[in-house]
């Protein structure tokens, strides 16, 4: 079983609804909820108090291997992260399909026109059964946000960031969203979580299952509170922009925005 807590703003401060609950019976997962606050991760839960389960699409999280798709290497090469879908983000109306074939559209486009500064993606890792568990990707050691807001303080709290490096990795990232956009997607979840550096210590943006055509609805997209506009419905280089001049401010300290472009 795995669990996390879910919240609501009521007002400005957030307000407990239930804990979600993934669980496994007989190789098939369900989505439960439960008026317990069970702690995030805690595997520690009566079967009993649970509620409103509703049976998870095997298609939702491990979609079939297609023409189009790249299998990974065997064996993987060294230092490969394999990213699986995040079942506690099931919602059966919001996010009925965990976004998986979404991501590999957008990984098989990238792959096609690779970047130095978006992450490296090798394909698909395959089951026996020709279903998708899994993206591989080189992996990267530290975010920008484990790498200078060590404390993991709020988007309030100034970075640990000289304004040199700062500069630098902007101008990195800069340079990775221009690619994106010549390939008529947006990324639209830029934020300090989604940029890695790799072993030498040059910026990557990661995690493209809200990497959408431009104009596509975004309205059940994952993004991360704090770094979008909520208003902002559909898929848009500004969207981009927007989070990069947050980003800017954030790193530098200041209130004041850069209008990028």
């Amino acid at each position: 079983m795995k669990a996390a807590q879910c919240f609501e703003m009521n007002g400005s401060s957030p307000q407990f609804l239930y804990t979600k609950v993934i669980c496994r019976l007989e190789n098939k997962l369900y989505c439960s909820r439960t008026a317990r606050r069970i702690p995030t991760g805690s595997r520690n839960i009566d079967p009993q108090s649970l509620t409103n389960t509703t049976l998870i699409p095997i298609d939702a999280y491990s979609p079939r291997f297609t023409a189009g798709m790249t299998r990974a290497p065997s064996p993987l090469p060294p230092n490969t992260y394999i990213k699986q879908p995040n079942l506690l983000a099931y919602d059966a109306e919001l996010r009925p399909d965990l976004h998986m074939l979404q991501d590999i559209e957008a990984c098989e486009i990238l792959k096609r026109h690779p970047h130095e500064n978006l992450a490296t993606y090798y394909g698909c890792e395959v089951s026996n059964d020709g279903r998708v568990v899994g993206l591989c990707f080189e992996a990267y050691q530290q975010t920008l946000m484990e790498m200078v807001n060590p404390g993991h303080l709020s988007k309030h709290h100034p970075p640990d960031c000289s304004s040199t490096a700062a500069d630098n990795y902007i101008s990195a990232i800069r340079n990775g969203i221009h690619h994106i956009h010549s390939l008529n997607l947006a990324h639209n979840d830029l934020n300090p979580s989604n940029i890695m550096f790799d072993a030498h210590d040059k910026p990557v943006i990661i995690d493209f299952d809200s990497c959408l055509p431009f104009d596509s609805c975004v309205s059940t997209a994952k993004r991360t509170h704090g770094w979008f506009n909520p208003e902002i419905k559909i898929s848009d280089p500004q969207n981009d922009w927007d989070a990069l001049s947050e980003m800017h401010a954030w790193l530098h300290g200041t209130t004041e925005k850069y209008k990028f472009s």
